[in-house]
């Protein structure tokens, strides 16, 4: 690899909150070497998975034997290698939200074409909590519409999702399931669902996890502001543009959803 792609790729690690520096921990079979059968081994075993992942369990490891391959992959994915991509994402599975990011402007500075646009949201959206993770890190609604709107939106979504948003009405019903949310933090609000039994199964996690009461929001969305459609986790989920959705109501709040 050449030193200015060297340079590149450590830029692109560090808009996704890495560096090289990141990639000195130690790898699976170093931290099961700590654990020797006894009380106190598995303890240490505990504490090293905390200390290097965050908690209990997170991958991967950023081991030394990992930063050649992502290196690669980078490569690959520069010259227009869809796997190489891929592979890129999966590999850095550390902050999605800023993988997105960070492939994004890696296509607007010309370095990524837009189809390979497309295909890296959809990996990174199928794969894990985009939008939260975006806000989370200060970038607003309309900068994660911006994305979805430079990709194709046949390129994002898989050929089975790709078919159903094409036959989506003018005008679609959809729900979102929350917990102590406004009405107008609601309607900024991108992912919702056709299925309004998914709407309450969030509201019952979110109220779950904010001890908060639960919500489920009905609202309508023209098929223009429809950014994306997905199902690969069976949610039935439509991805619209921030502050469409019209008609918003409470459908149901409370501690104890409905059975």
């Amino acid at each position: 690899m050449s030193k200015t792609t060297q340079v590149d790729f450590d830029r692109f690690l560090g808009a996704i909150g890495l560096s090289p520096a990141e990639f000195t921990k130690p790898d699976s079979t170093e931290l099961e070497a700590l654990k020797d059968g006894t009380l106190e081994g598995e303890h240490r075993f505990q504490e090293a998975m905390v200390r290097y992942h965050g908690q209990p369990g997170r991958s991967p490891c950023y081991c030394p034997a990992m930063l050649p391959i992502a290196e690669a992959y980078y490569r690959r994915a520069l010259d227009g290698d869809p796997e190489g991509l891929t592979n890129l994402i999966l590999l850095l599975n550390y902050d999605r939200g800023n993988i997105a990011w960070g492939v994004y402007r890696l296509y607007l500075k010309g370095c990524l074409s837009r189809r390979m646009l497309g295909r890296a949201l959809g990996d990174v959206y199928t794969d894990g909590k985009v939008f939260g993770a975006l806000r989370e890190a200060g970038y607003k609604p309309k900068q994660i519409a911006e994305m979805f709107d430079a990709a194709s939106p046949e390129d994002v979504m898989g050929k089975d999702d790709y078919s159903v948003f094409l036959e989506l009405p003018d005008v679609v019903q959809i729900f979102r399931g929350t917990a102590g949310q406004t009405p107008k933090g609601v309607r900024y609000g991108m992912s919702w669902t056709r299925n309004r039994e998914v709407a309450e199964k969030f509201a019952s996690w979110h109220q779950t996890d904010q001890i908060k009461p639960a919500q489920v929001w009905s609202g309508s969305v023209k098929r223009s502001d429809i950014l994306a459609y997905f199902d690969a986790r069976g949610e039935d989920e439509i991805v619209v543009r921030p502050g469409r959705v019209f008609g918003v109501r409470t459908e149901t709040v409370g501690w104890a959803m409905a059975a």
